[in-house]
């Protein structure tokens, strides 16, 4: 449980790689007009031209009523995004996919945890 779990720190602490397949994609501006997900071909668009890829309909959508993948656009509408900034977005659909990923391996390896008699010593 506890490498599970030192996965899921990782990658909410943006320290692991992010997946080949969440790229920052088109020429632009890097101007966030908009926050529009597009589930056909997994990606978020930012305005007419740019979007990142590797956002499932699942990763968008969680977190139910905060939905951080959204929320993190929206706070910087009409703002323009740099370098650094296009990377901790990237990183941030990582950890989400992460989230995901691994939510039912924590709760089988929970369920064992949960399920296993406890063990005490005998007095003398």
């Amino acid at each position: 449980m506890s490498a599970l779990g030192a996965e899921l720190a990782a990658a909410h602490l943006m320290e692991s790689a992010v997946a080949a397949d969440i790229r920052f994609e088109g020429e632009g501006s890097n101007r966030v007009n908009e926050a529009r997900h597009d589930p056909a071909t997994t990606s978020v668009w930012i305005n007419a031209a740019q979007r990142f890829t590797g956002v499932d309909q699942v990763a968008w959508a969680w977190g139910g009523a905060f939905r951080p993948l959204e929320h993190w656009l929206a706070d910087r509408r009409g703002r323009t995004l740099d370098l650094a900034q296009l990377e901790q977005y990237q990183r941030a659909i990582h950890a989400v996919r992460e989230a995901i990923r691994l939510e039912p391996l924590l709760d089988e390896q929970l369920g064992r945890v949960l399920g296993a008699p406890l063990a005490f010593a005998a007095a003398e």
